[in-house]
């Protein structure tokens, strides 16, 4: 990963501008960030992070503040999703409606997957999981607390993952459904979900299917799969308990494997669409930042593992007579 950065330092009576990408109403925010935290005089620091591939809908900034406070010394680490400049749309996709999504998540929906949790009295360690946001967070540019400082590590995105990532991760996402269900019902090693932008309302199976299809080959398909489709019931059937709620009248077994059956040619779609950007080659990674970014006319260069990725989806698909 490169990183650009650069330190700069203010005192709360001046208004600061970043010459670059981060725009003046990102400036202005992280302004009311230090004042609401107390900061009487600050520095800031702020990284730029080129993720060769790793991020398609953003520009993705690291904003270290630290200074004095009338307590003593304080610091913030914020992680800040910006949205692409210029034109919004991708063809398939608009990408202010992505930010929109995201923006909902974390400024209204996770409140109340806190609350349902807290009524619940589920214990800490098996709430489900979600970074600290800041109310300045908007359709255009997503605030939240950088949890890289707290150790977590995003893996690289061509490979693939392993077992207990997986396992850790198909849990987190059992629980993420789940709650869907408790909110319906009621109308009101560790690993934290951080993007939100492609979250809809629809069959969970397909999450469950884009995180098999994208994120594994076929020699950890054939070996885990079963595994993890146990994982992923029996998870969410563990956190429902916790509201009093039986899986088997919200998401039985067998309507989740009915579903799974009915969903799954979607997976092979996804393959197709997804996959060449998560192993695009580093050195020829598509620019959605340009003005003339055609999604027609989209060329670029996919790693050498590609191949051997899409084949085994293909085989795959064949083995289990969908193709």
């Amino acid at each position: 990963m490169q990183v650009e950065s650069r330190s700069e330092h203010f005192e709360l009576d001046k208004q600061y501008i970043c010459p670059n990408k981060i725009s003046n109403k990102l400036d202005q925010c992280i302004t009311n960030i230090a004042k609401n935290n107390g900061f009487v005089k600050y520095d800031i620091e702020k990284k730029e992070f080129c993720t060769n591939g790793g991020s398609y809908l953003g520009l993705l900034y690291e904003i270290n503040i630290y200074g004095d406070t009338k307590e003593g010394e304080k610091e913030l680490n914020i992680f800040v999703k910006s949205i692409l400049p210029g034109e919004n749309d991708l063809q398939i996709l608009s990408v202010h409606d992505v930010y929109e999504n995201e923006t909902f998540a974390y400024n209204v929906l996770f409140k109340m997957f806190d609350e349902v949790q807290e009524e619940a009295n589920v214990p800490i360690k098996e709430r489900y999981k979600t970074v600290k946001s800041y109310e300045e967070s908007d359709a255009e540019i997503i605030i939240m607390e950088n949890v890289a400082k707290k150790g977590f590590k995003t893996g690289h995105r061509m490979d693939v993952v392993s077992l207990e990532f997986a396992k850790t991760a198909i849990e987190e996402l059992a629980k993420f459904h789940a709650l869907s269900f408790v909110l319906k019902d009621g109308e009101i090693s560790e690993l934290i979900p951080v993007d939100y932008q492609m979250m809809y309302y629809g069959c969970p199976v397909v999450d469950f299917l884009y995180c098999i299809m994208c994120c594994t080959d076929k020699e950890f398909r054939k070996n885990y799969l079963v595994h993890l489709k146990n994982v992923y019931h029996e998870a969410m059937a563990r956190f429902l308990k916790h509201f009093d709620l039986d899986i088997n009248e919200l998401y039985s077994r067998e309507l989740f494997e009915k579903d799974y059956d009915a969903r799954l040619e979607s997976g092979l779609v996804m393959s197709f669409i997804f996959l060449p950007f998560v192993l695009a080659a580093e050195d020829d990674v598509p620019d959605l930042t340009k003005d003339d970014r055609d999604m027609n006319n989209l060329s670029f260069n996919v790693d050498k593992r590609y191949k051997s990725r899409i084949q085994g989806i293909i085989e795959d698909y064949i083995e289990w007579g969908i193709i």
